[in-house]
């Protein structure tokens, strides 16, 4: 039996089921023994507390109530190095928003901490978290470009 998989770019992948059902017990393997991976993210990667994904969320212990939160900077580096355009070579005083919310039923609840124009990408938050409560955050740069 051939499954066939229609890519967004209209080129036709063909998976057989042998391949199949090696990637289908591979993945029941990793879900079963608790494997986590790194979830996807959209912008700056969070380095401290990690990100981690399994079949659900996965909360990642903190190493104190006052964690020191860790993200990339930006621009990334490998970024700069494919910008054929020059486009990021002008960007200028980078400063990061960091925020972090409770969770309430594995969502983001309500805001507990916020800090604005923090000019490393990393932070010390200045109060205690709650001990064994779980939280979301994020963190958005901001910049001047040819300014």
């Amino acid at each position: 039996m051939t499954y066939l998989n229609q890519s967004p770019s209209n080129s036709k992948t063909i998976m057989n089921s042998k391949h199949l059902t090696k990637l289908l017990i591979s993945l029941l393997i990793l879900i079963a023994t608790g494997c986590t991976f790194k979830a996807p993210t959209y912008g700056l990667r969070p380095e401290y507390p990690e990100n981690r994904y399994r079949s659900e969320i996965v909360f990642t212990e903190v190493d104190s109530l006052q964690p020191t939160f860790k993200w990339a900077s930006f621009p990334k580096s490998r970024d700069l190095g494919r910008d054929e355009q020059g486009f990021l070579i002008k960007i200028r005083d980078v400063t990061y928003d960091l925020k972090i919310w409770k969770a309430e039923n594995e969502f983001p609840g309500y805001l507990i901490y916020s800090r604005q124009s923090l000019p490393e990408p990393f932070h010390k938050i200045e109060q205690l978290l709650e001990p064994c409560a779980k939280y979301f955050w994020t963190v958005r740069a901001r910049f001047k470009i040819d300014g």
